[in-house]
């Protein structure tokens, strides 16, 4: 009876050891698993990065351009500027000041010229 219950044990213990055995080598898989997929990542980083760097930055897409359906212009009307208000000159600096000729002589009146 004790002979069997020592088999018993033994082969417990071997199967615990090898249920601990594949649970490492899964581990194992899946760690070597996570790894080369990193280092597939990198290199496609690396590849995919380096080709967009072979692009040039302003590529032209084939279609794109002027068309009846896009209006070239901003719709609506278009509104004038504010008008300026006129306003006098002044003086003249004081170095060229002449006395300001009146705007006509006394007693002259100007005709409408047909």
């Amino acid at each position: 009876m004790l002979m069997l219950l020592l088999i018993m044990l033994q082969l417990l213990f071997f199967s615990l050891l090898l249920i601990l055995l594949l649970l490492s080598l899964l581990f194992l898989l899946l760690l070597l698993f996570f790894l080369l997929l990193l280092l597939l990542l990198l290199f496609f980083h690396h590849f995919l990065t380096s080709a967009l760097t072979l692009l040039p930055l302003c590529a032209i897409l084939p279609m794109v351009g002027l068309s009846d359906a896009t209006p070239q212009k901003a719709a609506g009307i278009r509104t004038l500027p504010p008008t300026s208000v006129p306003t006098p000159s002044g003086e003249p600096p004081r170095a060229s000041r002449q006395a300001s000729p009146p705007v006509e002589p006394p007693g002259v009146r100007l005709l409408k010229k047909i």
